[in-house]
């Protein structure tokens, strides 16, 4: 969703990205390290008013309470209407608004039109989400070879939440024959895009080596991956991969390791979703310390 934001991230944008930003927010963004915060928001909030890709940019910020902007989910979605219809990525935001009924009333239907109005306009994660959407034949009817198709279309053209949906159909076998070896290729080819949800699964392919080689290593690697795209059930894996390399059968082999373990131990007691296992790991940071 985060479509326009990720372009302030860019230091010298490339070409592709130049092209989608208008003259004048191009101008805005470069002058954006001699601003505070909230003076760029006040200016990017004047522009939105004329340019469609300052609105995109306005309504990103608000539904994430990004550039000094606090969270407006009614608002946010104010400002992709302005653009639904026109831009992809208005439009499509306009149809999450929707599917969720965040900032609009949940209207599944409209999402469909939505979706389908994005992914004619190019914005290629629509496909997926309208896939989605089929497959569980919500706000419509069921139609799970299209939506399967839809998804693969949307993985096949690199989007990262496509190749996760994908992967995750050839993992489970529901709707699509079960194949391990695929899935992971596709799961790995979203977590490498950084997708918190592929790189979670790639972890867990790799802890219990299912169709390939069982990976401790690997699989710490990409549950960090996991937990950086904000996956925080993620810590408590990360934690449980390194006690493994500290003490392999029982007995500590690798003490150099030992205050990273616990660092990640406290991030689950702090950040874990799950508030019994967060209880859990409180438990077992409290014992640590007391040096039982």
């Amino acid at each position: 969703m985060l479509s326009l934001l990720l372009l302030l991230a860019i230091p010298s944008p490339d070409a592709s990205a130049e092209a989608t930003m208008t003259p004048a927010v191009r101008a805005l963004v470069d002058r954006r390290g001699s601003m505070s915060a909230s003076a760029f928001a006040r200016e990017l909030e004047a522009l939105a008013a004329t340019d469609a890709v300052a609105a995109e940019l306005l309504g990103e910020a608000l539904m994430f309470g990004l550039l000094g902007l606090p969270v407006d989910v009614p608002r946010a979605c104010g400002w992709f209407e302005r653009g639904a219809g026109k831009r992809g990525d208005a439009t499509h935001n306009l149809a999450l608004c929707h599917e969720r009924g965040e900032g609009r009333p949940k209207d599944l239907a409209r999402s469909r039109v939505l979706y389908a109005q994005a992914a004619e306009l190019g914005w290629v994660q629509a496909k997926c989400a309208l896939g989605n959407l089929l497959i569980a034949g919500q706000g419509g009817p069921v139609d799970a070879p299209r939506g399967v198709a839809l998804c693969r279309e949307a993985a096949e053209a690199g989007n990262a939440h496509a190749q996760a949906d994908y992967g995750i159909f050839l993992l489970e076998g529901k709707i699509v024959p079960k194949d391990v070896v695929a899935a992971r290729r596709w799961l790995t080819a979203a977590a490498e895009q950084k997708q918190a949800n592929a790189a979670f699964l790639v972890a867990q392919i790799h802890w219990y080596g299912d169709g390939t080689p069982f990976d401790r290593a690997a699989a710490e690697r990409w549950w960090r991956v996991a937990y950086d795209g904000g996956r925080k059930d993620a810590a408590i894996h990360v934690a449980q991969a390194i006690y493994k390399e500290i003490s392999p059968d029982g007995k500590v082999v690798n003490r150099a390791r030992v205050p990273e373990w616990v660092g990640w131990l406290r991030i689950a007691a702090a950040e874990d979703p799950d508030p019994a296992r967060r209880a859990k790991w409180q438990e077992i940071v409290k014992s640590l310390e007391k040096g039982d």
